[in-house]
C-alpha cells in the first residue's frame, strides 16, 4: 500500500513461511523437514512476486496523478535478470590476523554459466564506504588463489 510518498510492505514477506502461504513452491512444501532451515530465504519468486504488487500498487497511483508507468514487463525480465545475478547468503567473518575478514556468497548464474559456457565471472566486493574511499575501488586487495 502506498500512503503519501512511502510504500507499506506487510512484514508477512520477510518470513518464509508466511510469505508461502500466499505464494508456495517446491521448497515450501519440504518445509515440515526438521532439517530445513527457513532462516535461508532462498526463492527469488518471493520477491518477483512483491516486486509484482509494487507495480501493480505503482499503477493506481501514477493513473489517478496522470504520470505514466514505465513498461512493467520489461521492469519484471530487468529485475528477474538483476535476481539471477545476485549474490546470495552472503556471510563475512574475521580472519585470524587483524583487520581482514572474509565474505563468502552463493552465485548460482556464476555456477550455471561456468559449467554451461566455460565463462567464469568475476564479482567485486566493496568493504568501504563508496563516498570515502572511491579511488581505491578498483585496487585488487587479495585474490584467492593468487
Amino acid at each position: 500500500m502506498i500512503s503519501d510518498s512511502q510504500m507499506l510492505i506487510n512484514d508477512k514477506w520477510l518470513s518464509f513461511k508466511l510469505s508461502h502461504i500466499i505464494a508456495p513452491c517446491h521448497l515450501s512444501c519440504t518445509a515440515s523437514n526438521e532439517s530445513f532451515n527457513a532462516e535461508l530465504f532462498s526463492c527469488d519468486h518471493i520477491i518477483v512476486r512483491l516486486y509484482d504488487l509494487i507495480l501493480l500498487e505503482l499503477a493506481k497511483t501514477t493513473s489517478t496523478s496522470g504520470r505514466n508507468l514505465p513498461d512493467a514487463d520489461n521492469l519484471r525480465v530487468q529485475v528477474s535478470e538483476a535476481l539471477r545475478h545476485m549474490p546470495q547468503m552472503i556471510s563475512i567473518s574475521a580472519k585470524d590476523h587483524v583487520q581482514a575478514l572474509s565474505v563468502n556468497w552463493m552465485y548460482a548464474a556464476s555456477d550455471m554459466d561456468r559449467k554451461a559456457h566455460g565463462v567464469d565471472l568475476k564479482c567485486r566486493v566493496t568493504l568501504h564506504r563508496e563516498s570515502t574511499c572511491s579511488n581505491k575501488k578498483y585496487v585488487l586487495i587479495n585474490y584467492e588463489g593468487m
